[in-house]
């Protein structure tokens, strides 16, 4: 919940929007100070946040176990399809989280304005999450290649052996 403080010295009708949400307060008669409290329900942005970054963990606790039996899971194709898995998955979780962040900034910049401390917070938080994202998404592209370059060797190395099987049938026949 977010909490905002205000001293108001003259009376009169505010709107106040907080995340979407109008409120209409009356305020007291002038000359007495008043402080006025109210909360503003914040938990969409934190809940969009908190499940994307439970489905990271998620992802990454699920690879763990998938890759705990394997002696070198980077050599192998179940290896390397579980990572691609898990890193989809975060992927998929850090643009969720950076789609959130945007919404706020957006929010925050149409009210605060850009410049505002709020705004500019925001906009370092864009910043670091689409570093994430690209990261991301610079891994799944490495290890998709990785998997290509494996079962490509593993195509050849079966078609090797299937040619020298052949050779000795044929060696055997003549």
């Amino acid at each position: 919940k977010l909490i905002l403080t205000v001293d108001f010295l003259r009376k009169e009708k505010i709107d106040c929007i907080v995340l979407g949400r109008m409120s209409n307060i009356l305020l007291p008669d002038e000359n007495i100070k008043t402080t006025l409290q109210f909360q503003a329900d914040i938990t969409d942005f934190k809940t969009a946040t908190q499940e994307a970054t439970r489905a990271i963990k998620l992802a990454n606790s699920e690879f763990a176990a998938a890759s705990s039996g394997m002696d070198d899971w980077a050599t192998s194709t179940d290896g390397l399809s579980a990572k691609l898995r898990q890193l989809t998955t975060v992927h998929a979780a850090e643009q969720r989280k950076l789609d959130v962040l945007k919404t706020a900034y957006e929010e925050v910049a149409r009210e605060q304005g850009e410049n505002s401390t709020a705004a500019q917070d925001l906009a370092v938080k864009i910043n670091n999450q689409q570093a994430k994202v690209n990261k991301a998404e610079r891994e799944i592209s490495a290890y998709e290649t990785k998997l290509q370059e494996l079962e490509s060797t593993a195509g050849s190395a079966a078609g090797d052996i299937k040619k020298t099987g052949d050779a000795a049938k044929d060696a055997g026949d003549a």
